[in-house]
């Protein structure tokens, strides 16, 4: 898979528009058809904020990484968020709208997908939880562990 098609594929789940990628991005529409084309390097610091808005990783976009099966640490975040919303009666919907997390991404997450720091973050806030709960580093929902 090109790049470009990386994108289309990834703007297609995330229900967004290249209008909306190259304004998130601070781009023009030109600046983003000569990276999908190879005529020019996108800047590190652009990639990865491409990646963190399309909710995927550099390694993904950029080509060195296939999208790859799930990570234990993703997949005890999935449990625990799942349990989480279940626990409180909350609706994918209504997390989606609090967190702003498109609702096919959220999906993606109960499904053992791993979250970006600012998922991570959000949801943390949403649950009133610490983002170690929810990575499952800790069972106190509310603090930090101290180092061992």
């Amino acid at each position: 898979m090109t790049f470009k098609q990386r994108i289309s594929a990834l703007l297609k789940e995330n229900r967004m528009t290249r209008q909306d990628l190259v304004k998130k991005l601070g781009i023009s529409i030109a600046s983003l058809y000569r990276y999908e084309t190879g005529s020019r390097q996108m800047p590190m610091n652009k990639l990865v904020e491409m990646a963190d808005i399309l909710h995927t990783s550099v390694g993904y976009l950029s080509g060195t990484q296939e999208a790859v099966g799930h990570s234990t640490i993703a997949l005890r975040f999935s449990a625990r968020l799942r349990l989480l919303r279940m626990a409180r009666a909350v609706e994918p919907e209504s997390l989606s709208s609090l967190t702003g997390i498109p609702l096919s991404r959220y999906a993606s997450l109960e499904e053992g997908a791993e979250p970006t720091l600012q998922e991570l973050t959000s949801l943390a806030d949403a649950f009133a939880v610490s983002a170690d709960y929810l990575l499952c580093r800790t069972d106190n929902p509310h603090l930090a562990e101290p180092p061992s």
